[in-house]
């Protein structure tokens, strides 16, 4: 494994459990996930997406996520359930945390997922419009 590689997959990691601490702090009032604010997380994330992408540059290497098929439709439909549950808490509708829940939960599934599916076994389809006459 590259250099390039470990430092995205330590970056995935560490994405995974802020994001299981953010959600627990925002969800579940327990003690245990006080170990952080919110605001160092969130500030923490921003850094870790920036290095990642700057990681992605410099080794020239694709993001894990975004290769597999399900981790990229769960990473997406995860973000869509997050900006819908924005919309419901602007809109003081009912089941805003709910979908956020469940949009961070997809989320953390494709991190996770990203990180034990190699992305070296997806092959892809370059042949893909020519059927079309």
């Amino acid at each position: 494994m590259s250099n390039g590689k470990l430092i995205q997959r330590i970056l995935n990691l560490l994405t995974v459990a802020l994001l299981i601490v953010l959600i627990g702090k925002i969800f579940f009032d327990l003690p245990v996930f006080d170990v952080i604010g919110t605001f160092p997380a969130v500030i923490a994330l921003g850094v870790i997406y920036f290095t990642k992408n700057w990681v992605e540059v410099h080794f020239n290497i694709p993001d894990p996520i975004l290769m597999n098929r399900i981790t990229k439709m769960l990473y997406n439909v995860g973000m869509a359930c997050i900006v819908l549950a924005v919309l419901f808490k602007i809109m003081r509708w009912p089941y805003q945390y709910v979908i956020m829940l469940a949009g961070s939960a997809l989320i953390i599934i494709s991190f996770v997922l990203s990180l034990l599916l190699d992305p070296s076994e997806v092959e892809k389809d370059d042949n893909i419009l020519d059927d079309i006459d």
